[in-house]
């Protein structure tokens, strides 16, 4: 019998390309008008961003699959006018809440409204910003 190929797996939101980029700037910028103000740094120096946004947004509701495809760290400041609901297919991230510090995983999501900064490692698929 032959051998089938297999078929690469979708991305989730696939159809709703909103920005793919390897600019870190861009990405921060476009990721912005989505959310809110943040600031986004690598985690570590020499890495490439091979950044990508899908959008759907349903009236006030943006559902969103980001991936930055490197290690980053992310600050939005005060979430004042949306609740953040993170979850992580792969990889991890450190989620720092005042003093508190939490790691989201495939295992555990988070839903945040208050300042936290995010230091994402391994982080290849996320369907929400950090």
């Amino acid at each position: 019998m032959g051998r089938i190929a297999a078929f690469p797996k979708a991305l989730p939101l696939a159809r709703h390309l909103l920005v793919q980029t390897s600019d870190l700037a861009e990405a921060r910028e476009r990721v912005a008008r989505v959310f809110c103000e943040h600031k986004l740094a690598y985690l570590r120096p020499n890495q490439q961003l091979s950044m990508r946004q899908n959008v759907v947004r349903f009236g006030n509701l943006a559902l969103s699959y980001i991936t930055y495809g490197c290690d980053v760290s992310i600050d939005p400041g005060k979430l004042s006018t949306f609740f953040l609901v993170h979850f992580i297919p792969k990889g991890r991230c450190q989620i720092q809440i005042g003093r508190e510090n939490l790691v989201g995983s495939a295992m555990a999501g988070s839903v945040i409204r208050q300042h936290f900064r995010c230091a994402c490692a391994g982080m290849l698929n996320a369907p929400i910003s950090c």
